[in-house]
């Protein structure tokens, strides 16, 4: 989990690995390297020769540091001359390149792993297949957005107003609430078609329901409201949570989990208020 921490974590780990890849070369070329030996090399001695002359070459470019650099360099340059590396058994060149080759899988293994899981927290919170609408989700245009969580759409030949179900954005006026609102319209905005699942009515007469809307291009119907707390523009609501399935309470607990760990959104910023707090204030 420590790999998914930050980009900037992950940054700094790669760079203190290939630090102390350079620094083992570096104490075996001195303190083992016999520079002007006259015996001729075995053929994996020179490949060992050539492998470790590619190995400092390619982290050369990795450091800030010009002296770093300058050892580097000099190292690269005394290698090419050396014509005898007997120090090096079959054994301990393999054991080196296998080394190098493990910790590169290791890395390559968590940075796969980590795009893969953000990728999936992506993808599979907002997309639902189009049978799903074959229960009697109704079709409607939108003609307006409030705000984050709030939209005018017609159906039916009458106005209503959708108010999302089980999520909470940023009022308009409260920090975060301009972004959250325009969130919203990239997603549905414009007239786009909706599909919508009524759950309930609330006190001031709106339709609390779950969003859905084909995003452009593709044939999938995405979940707006998973969506917008995938992107950071919302909290879940717990307040009237009962108004939706489970399945749908634990998408959302763990979507808004995942926004909170990688810092989507609102969660940049320090110590973000959560809408029902700042309205009592």
């Amino acid at each position: 989990m420590i790999f998914k921490k930050s980009y900037k974590l992950k940054k700094y780990i790669k760079r203190i690995f290939y630090n102390l890849l350079t620094f083992v070369l570096i104490l075996i070329v001195f303190a083992n390297l016999p520079i002007g030996s006259q015996s001729s090399l075995a053929p994996y001695q020179i490949i060992a020769k050539e492998f470790l002359g590619l190995i400092l070459s390619s982290v050369k470019s990795l450091f800030l540091s010009n002296t770093l650099k300058q050892i580097i360099s000099d190292i690269s340059s005394n290698l090419k001359s050396v014509e005898s590396i007997e120090f090096l058994s079959l054994h301990t060149i393999l054991l080196l390149i296998g080394v190098v080759i493990g910790a590169t899988v290791v890395l390559l293994y968590f940075y796969v792993r980590t795009k893969f899981r953000r990728r999936r927290g992506r993808r599979k919170s907002s997309v639902t297949p189009g049978w799903i609408f074959s229960k009697g989700y109704k079709t409607a245009k939108v003609q307006n957005v409030l705000d984050g969580d709030t939209v005018i759409v017609t159906t039916g030949g009458q106005e209503i107003t959708i108010r999302l179900a089980a999520i909470d954005c940023p009022e308009n006026g409260q920090h975060w609430g301009d972004t959250a609102k325009y969130g919203l319209i990239k997603l549905i905005g414009g007239g786009r078609i909706i599909r919508f699942e009524e759950h309930d009515i609330d006190k001031y007469g709106r339709v609390v329901a779950t969003v859905y809307v084909q995003p452009h291009g593709t044939r999938e119907w995405m979940n707006v409201n998973a969506r917008m707390v995938t992107l950071g523009h919302a909290w879940v609501y717990r307040l009237f949570y009962d108004r939706i399935p489970k399945q749908k309470r634990n998408e959302l607990d763990r979507l808004e989990k995942w926004a909170k760990f990688n810092r989507v959104g609102l969660w940049q910023t320090p110590n973000p208020l959560p809408p029902w707090n700042w309205r009592k204030s």
